[in-house]
């Protein structure tokens, strides 16, 4: 709405920016749709979660810096908002390239976790007797789950660079989309792809150079610094319980719930999601402001408590690195 509202002030460029924006945004909601197929045991991070996040950045900045914000800063922050976790939005047929990609033996080999169980099944499978032996098929279930659930550890962590290389791809000036992150003929996408890559790397990286407090694109000047800041703290502060809906919670609690005898990689995976669903249906409200970012909750088990402790601790250090980051930001900028 308030984009929209720029175009008062801003005139036709501003109009070409709002409707790029719509245009964008609705190409990738289906695809942030299919990230819960990829992560099926994750807090959701759909459609949903990306209106929270640009509705947290509407309620973080001050009043008086939002109504100064113009059409390309406040589309950069919304571009953020919708597109910082394509990343995580992947198909059956990248699993399988993946599988068979040097990036997969990669990825094993440097995390000792992994590598451990699958090469223990490996082994154990090479000894089975007869290809469809009860054993070899129940060896390779779990190979297979093992390799579901090390693809969703692969694709958390690269997904930033994911996005990043998505955003370029798509909607770059050489994008194989037809929507186009562009004001007239100029083509911002990178900004928006550095944006969204900004919010896996440490905050004290948004020091770097690439990260421009005066940037211009067409007549709009662009404190990208800024944007990367906001996406990063708006996007830590959704704790909202509308990310973890009972009805789901209560439909894959079966695949979560994890026996007291039962270790490996898989249950250690599950168990965590099972704590990151249970600490965000603890929260009953919260509140954010400028000032202020206040979070209730009423766990039920002492690890909720501190899962939920330990989590504001880290949104206080984000703040506090976010605020020694900006202070530089002259009143000019």
């Amino acid at each position: 709405e308030l984009l929209k509202k720029q175009e008062v002030r801003d005139g036709f460029e501003a109009a070409d920016v709002s409707s790029r924006v719509n245009t964008v945004a609705g190409e990738v909601l289906p695809l942030l749709q299919q990230v819960s197929r990829s992560f099926p045991l994750y807090t959701l991070h759909d459609p949903d979660h990306s209106f929270r996040v640009a509705e947290n950045m509407a309620k973080l900045i001050p009043k008086r810096t939002l109504a100064q914000l113009n059409s390309i800063e406040l589309s950069v922050l919304l571009y953020a908002a919708y597109l910082h976790d394509i990343g995580m939005s992947s198909s059956q047929d990248e699993l399988y390239a993946w599988l068979k990609s040097n990036d997969y033996e990669a990825f094993i080999a440097a995390h000792d976790n992994w590598e451990s169980a699958i090469r223990s099944n490996e082994r154990h499978r090479n000894r089975s007797e007869g290809e469809d032996s009860p054993s070899k098929k129940k060896d390779d279930l779990v190979l297979r789950q093992m390799q579901d659930v090390a693809y969703t550890d692969y694709l958390r962590e690269k997904h930033v660079q994911r996005g990043a290389d998505f955003i370029l791809e798509h909607f770059g000036s050489k994008g194989c989309s037809e929507n186009k992150i562009q004001v007239q003929e100029v083509n911002y996408a990178e900004y928006v792809a550095l944006v969204c890559k900004s919010h896996g790397d440490s905050a004290t990286l948004l020091k770097g150079e690439c990260f421009w407090r005066d940037a211009h694109i067409g007549m709009f000047s662009l404190n990208l610094q800024y944007c990367a800041v906001i996406l990063r703290l708006a996007d830590l502060a959704d704790l909202d319980p509308e990310r973890t809906p009972k009805v789901l919670l209560d439909f894959i609690m079966l695949d979560l719930r994890v026996p007291d005898s039962e270790d490996g990689v898989i249950p250690q995976a599950r168990a965590k999601s099972a704590e990151e669903w249970a600490k965000h249906r603890a929260v009953r409200g919260y509140k954010i402001t400028p000032d202020e970012i206040r979070i209730e909750a009423k766990c039920t088990h002492p690890a909720i408590q501190r899962g939920l402790s330990e989590w504001c601790d880290y949104i206080d250090s984000e703040r506090r690195d976010c605020r020694w980051i900006i202070r530089d930001n002259r009143q000019e900028i």
